[in-house]
């Protein structure tokens, strides 16, 4: 079992996950102003809330106990790809003017989360089969999608409205969100995984027998 941090390093890490905490809250209470006028859950109001939630619950973990967990570390990764498509997505919606506010609290958050999960995080090396849990929120997000279209048939991006595109368009769009959300997760856990190991004093606690 690895040395544990000091507390101040915790205590600083701990409390920077809490201020990106806020800013994805703030980012929340944009997007769902903009939910309520359109009647409907986009991705990003769901992803901010999840990664919201991951940021309060390990950065006091964190900060109380000096440890990490192998759970919230693996949320941690999932969570941080979530705000990235989220803010990739508000983008490619209608540009850096629209909810301009929204996008540049959700890229600051996004931001800390990158470097939190491929620099500060646990210094030991994440399992491959992790990246799969990224796939977990975008699935449920996209099954509440279809069900939504079928009533009242809109289809909110990323998902390429089939009366417009066909089918085959709205499936090809769907299998690519989820292999670039694969491919970014991929991406972060092979900087984590081949980055340079932290000497036995710098690690930061683990805990044993979490999946």
């Amino acid at each position: 079992m690895s040395k544990p941090r000091s507390k101040v390093v915790a205590m600083w890490i701990g409390a920077s996950r809490l201020v990106a905490a806020i800013l994805l809250l703030c980012a929340l209470g944009l997007s769902l102003a903009e939910s309520l006028l359109t009647a409907s859950m986009s991705f990003s109001t769901g992803a901010y809330a999840i990664a919201a939630i991951v940021l309060l619950s390990s950065g006091l973990f964190l900060a109380l106990s000096q440890r990490e967990t192998r759970v919230l570390d693996v949320l941690f990764l999932s969570a941080t790809c979530w705000v990235v498509a989220s803010v990739v997505i508000g983008l490619l919606e209608g540009g850096p003017t629209v909810n301009l506010g929204e996008t540049v609290l959700a890229a600051l958050a996004a931001a800390w989360m990158i470097v939190d999960w491929t620099i500060l995080g646990p210094s030991r090396r994440p399992r491959l089969s992790t990246i799969w849990v990224t796939l977990s929120y975008p699935a449920l997000w996209i099954w509440y999608a279809m069900i939504r279209a079928s009533a009242i048939e809109v289809y909110p991006l990323p998902i390429v409205g089939p009366e417009v595109d066909g089918p085959l368009a709205m499936v090809l769009s769907t299998v690519a969100f989820g292999l670039a959300l694969l491919a970014l997760a991929g991406l972060f856990w092979v900087v984590r995984r081949h980055r340079p190991q932290f000497t036995s004093s710098d690690r930061l606690h683990d805990v044993r027998g979490m999946p």
